[in-house]
């Protein structure tokens, strides 16, 4: 993993030497859920047990900043560097066993905050409008579990349990997607992540991290011309 981390950083750096760089300051939402047994982990993470549970997502956001470097006419890849988290969430009627405590409306979140690094091959197939893919690269750590529980409108559980040990600290992904560029500069895009390799190190278990992102991308020059004119 880290091997295709230095090589994807090469290739960025040797293209941007010879190309017209844009950069831009990205920043959006995202709904992000496990593909995989997660049920089943977080049952050996807690001792938790009940009935109706439901596995759902979890909705965060991410921020950080892009490259966007010409290769071809209407062909062009964006690096890019951010952070987010993201996660899991498991709800219903759920038993604590290790706690001694039943949560009527409880829930456990598994949160993740992650760096991670994408590498988009972009195409223009119409006028502004773009086809994005590629993989990307992560980097996790700061894993909690959230353990919140409530009974009558009484929050009687509100606990946070270190699960560093349960995450593998690298993992990859493939994103797509779509992307629109206003004349000014100014992005909107919308991609899809899905999981390649297992989030967790437990071998028993294929726990994979998929993720929906939408958000915008701010050109520098667009910030620029905004502070000049304060």
């Amino acid at each position: 993993m880290k091997k295709i981390l230095f090589a994807a950083v090469v290739l960025v750096t040797g293209l941007s030497l010879k190309a017209q760089v844009t950069y831009h300051v990205k920043v959006g939402a995202q709904n992000s859920n496990w593909n995989g047994n997660g049920m089943q982990a977080l049952d050996k993470l807690v001792d938790l047990g009940g009935d109706y549970l439901k596995q759902g997502s979890f909705t965060s956001f991410y921020a950080g900043a892009s490259a966007t470097i010409p290769i071809a006419p209407r062909f062009s890849i964006e690096p890019g560097l951010q952070y987010s988290k993201v996660g899991a969430s498991l709800s219903g009627n759920l038993v604590f066993k290790a706690l001694s405590l039943l949560g009527v409306n409880a829930s456990a979140r598994a949160i993740s905050h992650r760096v991670e690094m994408p590498v988009l091959l972009k195409a223009e197939v119409a006028n502004g409008l773009f086809l994005v893919a590629g993989p990307q690269v992560n980097f996790s750590y700061n894993n909690q579990l959230q353990l919140r529980a409530g009974i009558l409108g009484i929050n009687a559980l509100n606990k946070k349990v270190d699960i560093n040990n349960m995450y593998e600290p690298f993992s990859a992904a493939a994103l797509g997607g779509l992307q629109y560029e206003f004349p000014g500069g100014m992005q909107v895009q919308a991609l899809y992540e899905y999981g390649i390799s297992k989030i967790v190190n437990n071998g028993s278990m294929d726990i994979r991290q998929n993720n929906m992102k939408i958000g915008i991308g701010i050109p520098l020059n667009f910030l620029n011309r905004t502070r000049e004119s304060y």
